[in-house]
């Protein structure tokens, strides 16, 4: 067994340099934020006017802490997608599991996380 330690890269990738550029991460705040608002971007930008998230119930700990997070980001719960249902097949068949399927405004989400996004990538440089 051969352990070796990550070189780090530079700007131009070569081995040494600088440390790279971090976007820390704050509570709520951080890399997934950071995602989460490019892909409302990209959504506003095709037209989408509401994102649709399935809060999946693979374990009771899980889905709390999926819903609670989705919740803190904006989103409101519509439908439980139980597989009890006839009219679940559709949402089984979309999302390939159980769980809470949540709704979000895109132009609303935006107002909300794009300055806390713009103030974050400002306060690194």
């Amino acid at each position: 067994m051969q352990v070796q330690r990550p070189r780090r890269m530079g700007a131009g990738g070569e081995p040494g340099g600088g440390p790279a550029p971090r976007f820390k991460r704050q509570g709520l705040h951080g890399l997934g934020l950071l995602l989460f608002v490019a892909t409302l971007a990209h959504a506003a930008a095709c037209g989408c006017q509401r994102i649709e998230m399935l809060a999946i119930n693979d374990a009771e700990d899980t889905h709390a802490r999926l819903v609670r997070y989705y919740r803190r980001l904006g989103f409101v719960a519509r439908r439980d997608v139980s597989g009890e249902r006839l009219s679940d097949v559709p949402h089984l068949l979309v999302w390939g599991g159980r769980g809470l399927r949540m709704d979000g405004d895109v132009a609303a989400l935006m107002r909300r996380w794009a300055p806390v996004v713009r103030a974050g990538a400002q306060s690194e440089v």
